[in-house]
């Protein structure tokens, strides 16, 4: 979106006062017949007007997009990501959108990162941010546009709940039927504590034991209905450990009511956006 039109606001305080100091300046070169105070207010008056002009010039036709969203997970630091344009051949100096402050030179581009927190999973729209400059005198006027995107974004559940770890020790029956001794492999976070070897802990490695199977191993079931909790807790849950074992490569599926899901074939972020909508698509 271009800069167009620019809102103004105006500190109320900084210029009651400086006005009062011009008009007791005006008041003492009328009764004294000064010529140099007339000078020294018409050259005060002169910045100010000059002011106005740069502070229009430093935010009018900057080009301002929306590029994408970094971690959108409920309750976390969601990351924005702006590019801003200056097309002009007009240095843009201490430019403001929300608390990020930045410098943008004549025909350059760069981008912006701006933190906010979602509080809740589901579609949300992007937030509106100020684009705003105080350049060059500060305090006068301030002027600043509002940036609305009217872009809407999902935002997956919050991050929370038992660790794969602990759920893969609970649950020993994925392994399959162990068979004949294979040997051992370094240590991997979520391994079951009975396959580790303790006697490579005595010299100072840590080694889990590999077997041969009878049976396939059975399938790793993430299952809504066997959750304990209320609605979000088990959305959480869910997205807990699908985010785990998709990071350490492990086959799974996610079951919430009829509906399935297949790590095979089924991507992360069509699990996710499912758990992120859940209620609004029925489940």
């Amino acid at each position: 979106m271009k800069i167009k039109k620019l809102k103004v606001e105006i500190p109320f305080k900084a210029n009651f006062f400086f006005m009062l100091m011009i008009l007791i300046f005006l008041a003492q070169a009328y009764m004294h017949d000064k010529n140099i105070v007339y000078l020294f207010v018409f050259f005060v008056l002169g910045i100010i007007g000059s002011n106005y002009f740069w502070l229009r010039k430093n935010l009018l036709g900057l080009d301002v997009e929306y590029i994408n969203l970094q971690n959108p997970f409920a309750k976390e630091a969601s990351f924005i990501h702006l590019r801003v344009k200056n097309q002009t051949k007009t240095d843009r100096i201490d430019i403001h959108i929300d608390d990020v402050n930045f410098n943008i030179l004549a025909f350059e581009e760069r981008e912006v990162e701006i933190t906010h927190i979602f509080k809740s999973r589901g579609r949300h729209k992007i937030p509106i941010s100020k684009l705003s400059s105080g350049f060059p005198l500060y305090i006068f006027d301030n002027y600043y546009s509002w940036l609305d995107f009217r872009k809407k974004v999902i935002i997956y559940p919050q991050k929370r709940g038992q660790s794969l770890k602990i759920f893969l020790a609970q649950s020993k029956n994925i392994y399959g039927e162990r068979d004949d001794f294979k040997g051992v492999r370094e240590y991997i976070e979520g391994d079951l504590i009975s396959l580790i070897d303790w006697n490579s802990l005595a010299k100072g490695k840590l080694l889990t034991k590999e077997f041969e199977f009878l049976s396939d191993k059975q399938d790793l079931i993430f299952d809504y209905q066997n959750i304990k909790g209320d609605i979000e807790t088990k959305l959480s849950q869910l997205t807990k450990w699908v985010l785990e074992a998709k990071a350490r490569e492990l086959e799974f599926k996610v079951k919430v009511g009829k509906k399935r899901f297949y790590s095979q074939k089924d991507s992360t972020k069509n699990i996710l956006t499912f758990l992120a909508m859940y209620g609004e698509n029925n489940g």
